[in-house]
């Protein structure tokens, strides 16, 4: 049946969209989506086949599915099959385009959904085509993962229509990449009903730190991150060794590091201080972050950092160097602490200085609500994001 005329029907492509393990960038999508559908959006995503499941439709947004079903491990996909991705997507997008006359395509970061929107729109060159920054790696690391491509990846900036990147760095990276126009900024955010400060268990932060088999006296440190080199794992088992014993660190997902990064523990002779809790999902973070004294992850590189914008609202003190996004909500000893980038003595020093100093403590974890409150809900998020996504062609 054909999309009602007063709908604004919009292609997104997302290279991966699967509930189970959602990102940074797939949680912004569904995020934006659910809030928007209500007011005269229809979003039809199109991702990789994750789950074996072709099409299906939660919370208002249809999912397609594309190309063989993956095998991956540790969230890591073959190239084969995102290069597959880029044709298989542009294929599915062009048949939906005519089917319900969608004028617009949105890609979700300039990857390889970057390239199907590429490819949508300059095969049909009336359509409008928005992209969105939500890119995590350094551009160094970006230049070199794009190889000779590199100029057909710059194209992608070109033809947008229209660019939003969640920070302001993002913006800058827009622009050096080709982009002419004005960029669209609006951060990720944080779903307040469930990122909060309130303990929604009796003796919550008592009944986990037992699990995790320490005392109330000791100093937890908390990460949530994929152990990838950029957010800079190895850094804080490097600062553990520099701090006292009472310190014990807990980290909170998955990723290709995980062997490399237990042998440096040992090496460091700090395995007996680090817990790993492998991945867990979005629900079960607020209550692992509320039994913890300070939230860390000293980042190479940074898109945004929606992990420190959970620990904020969540009432945790955060420790990071001002690198990337991070820069657009962290002040020092005003929404948390800044510890210089790639130095473990930097990092034990700043945690230290954050437990230490009960009044500077209480008052950056008070301005730190504030600022999420303010400036990084999804619903204030998907407002600002509804402008963006009602673009007109103007050429």
């Amino acid at each position: 049946m054909q999309t009602p005329s007063k709908k604004k029907t919009i292609i997104v492509f997302s290279l991966t969209f699967d509930k189970s393990a959602f990102g940074g960038a797939e949680i912004a999508l569904f995020e934006i989506c659910k809030r928007l559908s209500p007011f005269g959006f229809d979003f039809i995503v199109i991702a990789q086949n994750t789950n074996g499941i072709r099409k299906e439709v939660t919370e208002g947004v249809t999912i397609y599915r594309v190309g063989p079903r993956l095998r991956k491990q540790y969230g890591h996909i073959s190239n084969m099959y995102k290069i597959g991705y880029i044709f298989f997507a542009y294929r599915l997008a062009s048949k939906l385009g005519e089917k319900y006359s969608i004028s617009i395509v949105w890609s979700i970061m300039a990857n390889y959904a970057g390239f199907s929107g590429l490819f949508f729109k300059l095969f049909h060159p009336r359509k409008i085509f928005l992209l969105t920054l939500q890119e995590g790696d350094s551009i160094d690391h970006i230049k070199k993962r794009v190889g000779i491509l590199y100029p057909l990846y710059k194209l992608i900036f070109k033809k947008a229509n229209k660019i939003h990147a969640i920070s302001t760095m993002l913006a800058s990276y827009a622009s050096a990449m080709g982009y002419s126009g004005n960029v669209h900024v609006v951060p990720n955010g944080v779903d307040s009903s469930v990122f909060t400060d309130r303990c929604e268990v009796a003796n919550e932060r008592m009944l986990i730190r037992n699990e995790w088999g320490v005392n109330e006296n000791q100093k937890i440190i908390l990460t949530t991150s994929r152990l990838v080199y950029k957010n800079g794992i190895d850094i804080i088992i490097d600062a553990l060794k520099l701090l006292p014993d009472e310190y014990s660190l807990v980290v909170v997902g998955q990723g290709p590091l995980l062997a490399e990064l237990k042998a440096r523990a040992q090496k460091n002779a700090v395995s007996d201080r680090i817990i790993w809790l492998g991945y867990k999902a979005q629900n079960e973070l607020p209550p692992l972050l509320r039994s913890a004294d300070i939230f860390t992850r000293p980042s190479r590189s940074e898109g945004l950092g929606n992990s420190f914008l959970e620990a904020m609202a969540c009432g945790v003190p955060i420790v990071a160097p001002l690198v990337g996004g991070i820069k657009d909500f962290l002040v020092h000893k005003k929404t948390g602490f800044v510890c210089e980038a790639e130095s473990p003595t930097s990092l034990a020093e700043t945690i230290m200085f954050a437990l230490y100093e009960e009044t500077e403590r209480v008052r950056v974890v008070k301005n730190a609500k504030e600022c999420i409150m303010q400036r990084y809900t999804w619903e204030h998020c998907a407002m600002a994001m509804k402008s963006f996504l009602e673009y007109e062609n103007e050429k």
